[in-house]
């Protein structure tokens, strides 16, 4: 008897660790997005997959720019466009934290790839965010400094999170969504200029939770 108690005892816990670990696999599996030029990146679990698809790269750059006003940097033809797309079936919600990373000073071989005296500080930089709201875009980051926007890890002032969203299905049939975007960045109306060329450079990721 004791022996058989023990067994379901046993079994009982065996199978609360395997549960344990499916949940906490999901959850893993749908953790981390981070883009590649012009590839869509999907992460699938049974019942979940997610995508990020940017345009044609996910680095946008400013090279030689002058100072401009928000209104007019807010029109420019230049941008950044990407999209996120969750299909989840049963009941569940993932988070996710749009990421500006600044790779402006990012070293190769030791050295920067862009030369200190070449780069545009991150507090001359104005970044706008829009998504798509029907048939329109709408704002959902106005114009922003880009050494103001919030650090995605405390510590670490490069990664700026620029837009928190999710997608979620609270019922049984399949629920498909989609999250279209467009970024745009330029050189403040306040900043100060001078002959030499300088750049500045942000890789836009996406990182993602299961809840």
């Amino acid at each position: 008897m004791e022996q058989a108690d023990s067994r379901r005892i046993v079994l009982s816990v065996l199978a609360i660790a395997l549960l344990l670990v499916a949940i906490v696999g999901i959850s893993y599996a749908v953790f981390v997005f981070t883009s590649n030029s012009k590839k869509e990146n999907v992460i699938n679990t049974g019942a979940i997959s997610m995508s990020y698809v940017e345009g044609i790269t996910n680095v946008i750059s400013i090279k030689n720019a002058l100072p401009t006003i928000d209104d007019v940097g807010k029109q420019q033809q230049e941008y950044f466009d990407f999209q996120l797309s969750a299909k989840i079936s049963g009941n569940a919600k993932i988070n996710y934290q749009v990421i500006a990373k600044n790779i402006t000073n990012e070293f190769e071989n030791g050295l920067p790839k862009i030369p200190v005296q070449r780069q545009l500080n991150a507090n001359q930089i104005k970044i706008y965010l829009e998504k798509e709201d029907g048939s329109q875009y709408e704002t959902v980051l106005k114009p922003t400094i880009f050494s103001t926007l919030p650090n995605f890890l405390e510590e670490d002032d490069t990664n700026k999170v620029l837009y928190t969203g999710s997608f979620y299905n609270d019922g049984i049939d399949t629920k498909q969504q989609t999250d279209k975007f467009i970024l745009r960045m330029w050189l403040d109306s306040n900043a100060e200029i001078d002959e030499i060329s300088r750049t500045f450079k942000v890789k836009v990721d996406v990182k993602a939770i299961m809840e």
